[in-house]
This record gives C-alpha cells, sequence and structure tokens, in this order.
C-alpha cells in the first residue's frame, strides 16, 4: 500500500512539473545548434593568407605619417599626397623586375613607387623630374618609398606654382591643387585627367579604413567639380562623334599602341566615363600576387560592393 502511494505520488510530481516551465541552465542556448562550418579549401586559404600579408604590410608601412610628415616638410598637403597615391597604387610601393619597363599582360609603361611616378614618351618623365628636383636618382625614388614621395611632393608643388588655380578657388582651399594634379598624373586627354583627378577628391572626401590602412575623410567640395567634369566630358563626347579626316597615310608614333588607351593599367576604370566612380578596396600588383590575383579583385569588389549597399 506505501509503494502504491509512492507510485501515485511520483505521477502525481511529474504531471505538475511538466506544467512548469523550465529553467534556462546557465551557458545553454535556445538557438538550435548550428552545424559547423565546412573546412576551407586551399583556394580559400590562399586567398585569406594573401589579404593578411597585404594588411600587415599596409600597417607596418604606416602611409599616412609618411605623408604628414613630408607634406609638411615639402609645402603639399598631406591629404593631396595621400589621395593621389590612394588613386595610382592602393598605397603600395611599386616595384618591378630589374630592365622590366612595360607590363608583359598589356604593353603598358609601368609606374614606380607608391606615388605613381613615370618614365615613358606616353605619360612623361615624372620619375626623371621629381628625381633632379630633390637632387637624387631615378634608382633611388624607384626603390625608397620616402624619397618617392619626397620627389613626387616636389613636383606637384612647382606644378601648383606654376599653373594658375581652378576658378572659385583659393590657396587655402584644399580643392585649389586640381591643375597641379591633372598636369601630375600626365594623361594627356583633358577629361580624362580630369577624371582621374575626380577620384582624387573623391577619395579623399571619403577617407578609408581597412586592410591595415587608415585614412580620415577629409572635406571636399565635390558639386563644382562635378559640374567641370560633366562639361569635359561633353567636350570629350562631342570629339569622339566628329570624324578625323581622313589620310593617305596614317602616321605610326612609336607608342601607338598606347594611344587607343593612354592610361595606366590601374586606370582603366576611367575608361568607363563614370562620372562617380567609388574607391574600391586595395588590390596588390607585386608578382607573389599573381597567384591569385583574379580572386583577390572578386573578393574585394565585392567587400567594397557590400560596404557601398550598406
Amino acid at each position: 500500500m506505501h509503494s502504491q502511494s509512492s507510485l501515485w505520488s511520483g505521477l502525481i510530481a511529474v504531471s505538475l512539473l511538466s506544467l512548469v516551465p523550465a529553467c534556462p541552465v546557465a551557458g545553454a542556448s535556445d538557438s538550435p545548434v548550428q552545424p559547423a562550418p565546412p573546412p576551407l579549401s586551399a583556394y580559400d586559404l590562399n586567398r585569406q593568407a594573401l589579404i593578411d600579408q597585404f594588411t600587415a604590410q599596409q600597417e607596418a608601412a604606416n602611409w599616412p605619417e609618411k605623408f604628414l610628415r613630408i607634406g609638411n616638410d615639402m609645402g603639399v598637403p598631406p591629404d593631396v599626397l595621400a589621395a593621389v597615391a590612394f588613386t595610382e597604387t592602393r598605397w603600395e610601393q611599386l616595384t618591378w623586375p630589374p630592365g622590366e619597363t612595360t607590363s608583359p599582360e598589356t604593353g603598358l609603361p609601368h609606374p614606380y613607387g607608391v606615388m605613381s611616378l613615370w618614365d615613358n614618351d606616353v605619360l612623361g618623365h615624372s620619375l626623371i623630374d621629381a628625381a633632379a628636383l630633390i637632387d637624387s636618382t631615378p634608382q633611388a625614388l624607384m626603390s625608397d618609398p620616402e624619397l618617392n614621395i619626397r620627389g613626387a611632393a616636389a613636383l606637384l608643388k612647382q606644378y601648383y606654382d606654376a599653373n594658375p588655380l581652378p576658378d572659385g578657388t583659393s590657396a587655402q582651399d584644399i580643392e585649389s591643387w586640381q591643375n597641379a594634379i591633372v598636369k601630375y598624373c600626365g594623361i594627356k586627354d583633358p577629361y580624362l585627367s580630369y577624371h582621374h583627378t575626380f577620384n582624387c577628391f573623391l577619395a579623399m572626401s571619403q577617407g578609408y579604413d581597412q586592410y591595415g590602412m587608415h585614412w580620415k575623410p577629409h572635406p571636399v567640395k565635390l558639386d563644382p567639380m562635378r559640374a567641370r567634369l560633366k562639361k569635359l566630358q561633353a567636350e570629350h563626347d562631342a570629339r569622339i562623334r566628329t570624324p578625323a579626316p581622313a589620310t593617305l597615310t596614317p602616321p605610326v608614333a612609336p607608342a601607338a599602341k598606347f594611344e587607343a588607351h593612354p592610361l595606366p593599367t590601374h586606370h582603366t576604370e576611367l575608361a568607363a566615363s563614370a562620372i562617380t566612380p567609388q574607391p574600391s578596396p586595395p588590390t596588390g600588383w607585386r608578382w607573389v600576387w599573381a597567384t591569385a590575383a583574379v580572386a583577390l579583385v572578386a573578393f574585394l569588389f565585392y567587400h567594397r560592393r557590400k560596404k557601398s549597399a550598406g
């Protein structure tokens, strides 16, 4: 009788307990257990390793400190140096195998250093000119990032002093450096050279804070630049629509292969004639990146689009 009473008491206790909400156990989660993500493939691991390598490289370089120190020494706004370098090279000291002056893939001339100095008949000889301005050598500017920046700053300052300021600007305005950057880039076409300059100021207005690159935004009056860019584009399009006079023997210049696209490989976005392109994340240029270049570009392009959407 006692055992039967205990049985009923137990059943009643179980029934009552089933009506009481269970107390959460410390550390337990109400969400279902998620399956472990699949292991990364060798392809993904290699891509991530390259991104990590680039990030560490950029952190160690501390480019903003160099732009600030050298810009102040040379009388050039540090953000102008940062913007030119970002648009040209994504802040990477470009170096090439000895004796290689053009890209084996495209035939386009190589730029040199983080400031993308040139030494060719298409985009000019800014490397030679910059080296002379700081009493150095082209080889030194090709290999030493700080000399590269210093030479580029001297050249930008020379162009700034020698050219009129843009309409509506004064020496106190960061926008007053537009014409100096137009001259510096070496692109002959007025629309494409100003498009490149606009990209510099657009990047400056946005700043950047990824992949070891830390650059605070600088306020820029972009609307007057957009108006000027639109006018230059209309003139550019009108020139394209006007057929060139026929000649019996078309002249062929030594650099004819560049004339159809007189831009370095990292300026190809300018040929698309977009009015307000966004600066893209870094896409390393050294030969050690070649094995995963396509994957890295795709990854960084997706990241840029995702950031822009957010």
